[in-house]
């Protein structure tokens, strides 16, 4: 995710104090896991300069900060002067060939603007404000998004915590918006992943196998890219057989690259007739690590729901309740009363010559 955060304060005008709003707004940038984030910042632009900018820099969201009206914001130009810019000049402005798709105008009444941006069919979501807006009100809404994108939630689930910081520090006399286009949903449009376990059956539907078993495979999505190694691992005292190494028993290691901000234990699967811990943990080329966890389950149900609208198939539905009546307490239960708890997991190679479905 790139971020291009322009601003200008013309002579005159009262001070957006900058410094600090750069300086809370790339906070949250130099400490985000997963995919490679950048926030480039130009706190003076000159209006001349903004469209070379644009092309160059290429941003996913462009966050523009600038005093502004329902009909124009304004920036500077070489001279120093106030320059109203409308949104049909910013319009212009954005490159044929790649506009944001995001633009933040962190600015006073900045709603119709952005109505007008997301209504060209250029922009696929914008985001405004309904009146009259402080300095530090602004500041601490855009925060509040960026933190919430960089922590791999959705963009309305980041705009939710946008919106509610800034009627909390207006007395609800400000507000923002947020506008999509037709076919833009901001309740899954993700701009940034950060390293998330998922599970894949090892068919395309799941079968339950005669001795009572699902095979699958586990994955890591949001991997940085300098990702080297992976090791998948779960803690649960039922996978250690006690005839091999803990390793063995307890690990798969993946050592690749990821594509597209992903890694797949390929090679591998391993078996489950019930829920568990699982666990991730990756290394870098740099010379830093990073963890997940999970549960079998909850990491099945991250694969398979953003395939599917947000919906499970009715037979992955049925995979995950069989899994979940044999979970650990149901487990330790068994223990208990005596009785020899389930096996909930064990390893298996594919046989060669076959293929991932």
């Amino acid at each position: 995710m790139r971020v291009l955060y322009v601003a200008s304060n013309p002579p005159g005008e009262v001070d957006l104090n900058l410094p600090r709003e750069i300086t809370e707004l790339q906070r949250p940038f130099t400490t985000a896991l997963g995919e490679a984030s950048f926030f480039e910042f130009l706190p003076a632009l000159k209006v001349e300069d903004l469209p070379n900018q644009l092309r160059f820099r290429s941003p996913d969201i462009l966050h523009i900060a600038a005093h502004g009206d329902s009909a124009s914001l304004y920036l500077s130009d070489e001279a120093g002067n106030p320059v109203a810019l409308t949104a049909e000049m910013l319009l212009s402005f954005l490159p044929p060939e790649r506009s944001p798709r995001i633009v933040y105008l962190n600015a006073c009444d900045s709603y119709e603007i952005a109505r007008a941006l997301v209504d060209s069919g250029r922009v696929p979501i914008a985001i405004g404000s309904t009146a009259p807006i402080s300095n530090r009100t602004a500041r601490a809404g855009a925060v509040a998004f960026y933190e919430r994108l960089l922590a791999g939630h959705a963009v309305g689930v980041a705009f939710e915590a946008c919106e509610a910081m800034v009627k909390a520090l207006s007395g609800k006399k400000a507000g923002a918006k947020i506008l999509n286009n037709p076919g833009v949903d901001v309740g899954t449009e993700t701009m940034h992943m950060v390293p998330t376990l998922v599970a894949e059956f090892e068919s395309k539907k799941p079968v339950l196998r005669k001795d009572g078993h699902h095979e699958f495979h586990l994955g890591l999505l949001g991997c940085p890219p300098c990702t080297g190694q992976v090791v998948f691992f779960s803690d649960d005292e039922t996978f250690v057989t006690g005839e091999g190494s803990l390793e063995d028993d307890l690990c798969t290691v993946i050592r690749t690259q990821p594509v597209n901000g992903r890694i797949w234990m390929d090679d591998d699967y391993w078996l489950a007739e019930g829920d568990y811990r699982i666990y991730a943990v990756g290394t870098t080329a740099e010379g830093s690590c990073y963890s997940v966890a999970s549960t079998l389950c909850k990491a099945i149900e991250r694969h398979y729901r953003p395939l599917h609208g947000g919906r499970l198939p009715s037979a992955i539905d049925d995979a995950i309740k069989y899994l979940l009546k044999n979970n650990g307490e149901r487990a330790s239960s068994a223990t208990q009363d005596n009785k020899s708890p389930k096996t909930k997991k064990s390893k298996g190679k594919r046989p060669k010559g076959t293929k991932r479905a």
